[in-house]
């Protein structure tokens, strides 16, 4: 898996000079290391061409953990691995260095005689954050689409994130409504909360975007 990765190439990242974390805020990791003028750091590229950057966070109050950022899917939240499964949290670090964008195979050696540099990661969230739990989502049910197509994509996302998951609907990831304008909707609970919070959203062009909250 994906996160996997992250994990095992997280420690070697780490120990390269010239790399500091820098808070996502909410951003992609190529946008949050540009702005403080620096380079992300990326781990490879999936099929589509777009890199795997290297960020931590917390998604289950457990501590950081290595993880990925990518576009679009994952722009604005770091994919790590926690429970045996995927998740993404909204509260993230980047892996930043100063130059070009480089794949982490790409990063210099230290000299064996040079001290490690000491690299903090960024504060612990609080943990009392409410954890989103997904109950049902739906693309396209205004254009005859089956209710709950989207439910399993949407908790790959989503599921066990903390307060807040900003999804990126992809219509070509359900297909099916390329004449219509679809419709998306989700019902999810907070925490424990018995009674499911329903956000709904509109595709009106290639992409749409909706905030699952649990405020």
């Amino acid at each position: 898996m994906k996160w996997l990765l992250g994990v095992v190439l997280f420690a070697a990242a780490t120990a390269a000079s010239a790399q500091v974390w820098v808070d996502g805020g909410g951003r992609s990791c190529d946008a949050a290391c540009g702005a403080s003028g620096m380079a992300s750091v990326a781990s490879g590229a999936a099929a589509n061409g777009q890199p795997f950057y290297m960020c931590a966070g917390d998604a289950l109050g457990e501590g950081y953990r290595g993880g990925f950022n990518q576009r679009p899917q994952s722009a604005r939240s770091c994919v790590v691995g926690a429970g045996g499964r995927e998740v993404s949290t909204a509260s993230y670090s980047c892996l930043c260095a100063s130059g070009a964008r480089q794949p982490l195979g790409a990063v210099t050696p230290r000299p064996q005689h040079t001290p490690a540099p000491v690299i903090a990661l960024a504060p612990a969230q609080p943990t009392g954050g409410r954890r989103i739990r997904i109950e049902e989502a739906t693309f396209g049910l205004n254009c005859g689409l089956p209710r709950g197509n989207a439910t399993a994509h949407v908790t790959r996302w989503c599921d066990r994130a903390r307060d807040v998951c900003d999804y990126t609907i992809d219509p070509g990831v359900f297909g099916g409504a390329d004449s219509c304008q679809a419709d998306f909707s989700v019902r999810h609970h907070c925490g424990d909360d018995g009674r499911p919070k329903v956000s709904q959203a509109i595709v009106a062009g290639v992409m749409g975007q909706i905030v699952l909250t649990c405020p």
